[in-house]
């Protein structure tokens, strides 16, 4: 938690920063998947007492970093990515385009951008 004066000064940095970001690019699905999960591991009680701190009592607290915890883990949202695109997510199959043979691999959107 920040104060009201690194508040201000953070959202008024705010636009240079997601310009800047935005002229990087795009991150990739599975750096984006290992870095939540890597987070989800680095949530503990230290961030329950955060919560209460705000005034959120005690077992909702632990119920929303539980749930932080499990819908950040790398197995959870490989899961929804395949639930989301289909089993076909990630997976490579032949194909033929314009008589010449190809390899389609189904990813998330981002992909074809990179």
């Amino acid at each position: 938690m920040i104060g009201a004066d690194k508040r201000e000064q953070a959202l008024k940095a705010l636009p240079a920063s997601i310009t800047e970001t935005l002229m990087k690019p795009p991150l990739l699905a599975h750096e984006v998947i290992a870095a939540c999960d890597s987070l989800s591991t680095m949530l503990d009680e230290s961030y329950v007492a955060l919560l209460v701190e705000t005034g959120i009592e005690q077992h909702k607290a632990n119920e929303y970093i539980n749930e932080a915890k499990a819908q950040l883990s790398a197995d959870y949202l490989q899961h929804k990515l395949a639930t989301e695109l289909g089993g076909t997510y990630g997976s490579l199959r032949e194909v033929s385009v314009k008589g010449k043979p190809a390899t389609e691999e189904v990813l998330p959107l981002e992909s074809c951008f990179t």
